[in-house]
């Protein structure tokens, strides 16, 4: 039975429990412990916080606005806290947590619901779940016995680490109909067959046709008004060049799906202007606009070699017995050139956000090109980014505000990730010279700064370009 597959940022949980007896609180250490230890969860309890003087209602008030997730511990005398106005022992704030639990959930239901876990440990059952809670409405993890490969850890820690019970397998190719076997009415969905992006298919848009190579991305699982999908592609007659497609497919709601084609058309509008100016930007070939789909065609300046098969810096992150100090410093010379493009974003007010390696397009050795703007396109809101190069203020529960210092974070992040080979994935990363003693100590210590969670104590875009180029 495998364990759900790592992820880059361990979700910080807490496990809220009643002084129901001390065997019940020490059994809620050992299933905490289990988490931490053996699934590289970010467990806590109230008992390993510093044993000091505090405010424990202030304390209780942060976990449960911090965490990820709440794991609710059923017993009776939760059960009769949750449900109640009551207070438990002299001492003792679960009736804290108990309040702010049904003050979150009355905010807001669905959310809470899906945040707040409850959890019957083997001296418990499932009647001892606060009825709040719903256990009889949604799912609840029973667990019987703390092994991590039994069926009650394994439902948990899926849900943890936000990875589905089982892999949803890779889409076909679409059923070809028999020639009059059905005829489907005027204007249904053949009349815009030809132009939504999928695997291998031949699409034409505008007055460009495009076979479109490799895995289509969709970045937002969730199937909305609007769906944005992503994908290289191959421009077919002159000048047969690679391009890469974004694009957005209206599904219901056309005004709830505006966002989604302002955001094409802004980043559309953003190249057109400060574009030609960065051989570090891609062209923007075309937005092209159909009843159901706008799609913007991006390509890459002329006056570099187009990149070969569309390569990215995710097919050259390095293993560490790669390294040495002449490919380390043509690495961060290669990053400190996306610094005046992100610069120039900056200036319009707006922010990349999806700095990575696979959204950083390798045109040869020296030369780096952005794949597309990101987000810039977008309003600036946190959200949840497994993708190990998220800055702490794009988190839901990241108190700063997102602005150009997280760019400066992220491409730090991927600077990291290529002069070492390892993700700075932890809160507090080994120094970058400690994992890549090749690094020169100016560009290490603008690395380190730029990775720092005070947002205060990062440099700027210009200071970071300038350390790299060193």
């Amino acid at each position: 039975m495998p364990i759900p597959e790592h992820t880059s940022r361990a979700p910080y949980v807490y496990v809220f429990r009643a002084h129901q007896s001390e065997e019940h609180v020490e059994l809620v250490r050992d299933f905490a412990t289990m988490l931490r230890v053996e699934a590289g969860i970010e467990a806590d309890v109230k008992e390993w916080r510093a044993a000091q003087r505090t405010d424990e209602v202030a304390d209780e008030i942060a976990r449960f606005r911090d965490a990820d997730f709440v794991l609710v511990v059923a017993s009776p005398d939760m059960r009769r806290l949750m449900d109640s106005s009551e207070q438990g022992p002299i001492g003792d704030t679960t009736h804290v947590g108990a309040a702010l639990a049904r003050n979150r959930l009355a905010g807001n239901l669905r959310e809470e619901l899906r945040r707040m876990l409850p959890v019957v440990l083997p001296d418990a059952t499932p009647e001892h779940i606060p009825r709040m809670l719903r256990s009889y409405a949604t799912n609840f993890y029973q667990i019987k016995e703390f092994d991590i490969d039994s069926d009650g850890v394994q439902d948990l820690l899926h849900v943890l680490l936000e990875t589905p019970r089982h892999a949803r397998p890779p889409r076909g190719m679409p059923y070809q109909v028999v020639p009059g076997s059905w005829d489907p009415p005027v204007g249904h969905v053949g009349a815009d067959a030809d132009v939504l992006l999928r695997s291998g298919a031949t699409v034409v848009l505008g007055q460009s046709t495009y076979l479109v190579c490799g895995e289509v991305e969709e970045p937002s699982q969730e199937r909305g008004p609007a769906i944005l999908r992503q994908a290289r592609a191959l421009l077919l007659g002159d000048p047969n060049e690679q391009v890469w497609l974004r694009q957005v497919e209206r599904r219901a709601d056309a005004r709830s799906a505006g966002e989604a084609c302002a955001a094409l058309e802004k980043e559309h509008e953003l190249l057109g202007t400060i574009g030609p100016e960065h051989d570090a930007l891609p062209r923007s070939l075309a937005l092209v606009d159909t009843d159901r789909t706008r799609t913007l065609v991006l390509g890459w300046p002329r006056s570099t070699t187009p990149p070969d098969g569309f390569e990215t810096l995710a097919d050259y992150i390095p293993r560490p017995t790669e390294l040495d100090s002449t490919a380390v410093r043509r690495t961060l010379q290669a990053l400190s050139g996306l610094c005046r493009p992100l610069e120039a974003l900056h200036r319009h007010h707006c922010t990349h956000r999806e700095l990575a390696p696979h959204t950083i397009v390798r045109i040869d050795e020296d030369h780096l090109a952005l794949r597309d703007l990101g987000a810039a396109g977008r309003p600036a809101r946190p959200g949840i980014d497994r993708s190990g190069y998220q800055a702490p203020e794009q988190t839901h529960h990241g108190r700063a505000k997102i602005g150009p210092w997280t760019d400066v974070f992220r491409l730090a992040a991927v600077a990291y990730h290529m002069i070492s080979g390892r993700l700075p994935d932890e809160p507090a990363p080994l120094p970058t010279s400690a994992v890549c003693p090749f690094v020169p100590e100016r560009a290490a210590a603008a690395i380190d700064a730029a990775l720092h969670p005070d947002i205060t104590q990062r440099p700027t875009v210009a200071e970071l370009a300038a350390a790299l180029r060193m």
